[in-house]
C-alpha cells in the first residue's frame, strides 16, 4: 500500500481536476507543477482546498492533500514557487 503519493502535472492544455480515484483513508498526495500553469485543482464536494477556492498550479507549486474516507480530498498545505 502507498501511502504518499508524488505526483508532476504534464497537461498540454489547460485541465481541471474536479477528482482523484481509487482514494483511500490516510492517503496523502503531493501534487507539483510541471506543465506551466495548465493545471487546475477544483475546491468542490471531493477536494476541500483551505482557501475555499480553485487552485492553478504553476511551474514547481505543491499541493499536499490527504484523503479522509476514500473519497474525499483534504488539503493539507500548498507552496506556491513561482
Amino acid at each position: 500500500v502507498v501511502w504518499r503519493k508524488i505526483c508532476k502535472t504534464n497537461n498540454g492544455g489547460a485541465t481541471t481536476v474536479t477528482n482523484f480515484a481509487d482514494g483511500f483513508a490516510s492517503q496523502e498526495l503531493i501534487i507539483v507543477g510541471r506543465d506551466g500553469g495548465n493545471t487546475t485543482i477544483a475546491h468542490g464536494t471531493n477536494i476541500r482546498l483551505a482557501s475555499g477556492v480553485n487552485f492553478t498550479l504553476g511551474d514547481n507549486d505543491t499541493l499536499h492533500l490527504v484523503c479522509v474516507d476514500g473519497t474525499k480530498w483534504v488539503e493539507v498545505s500548498r507552496s506556491d514557487n513561482a
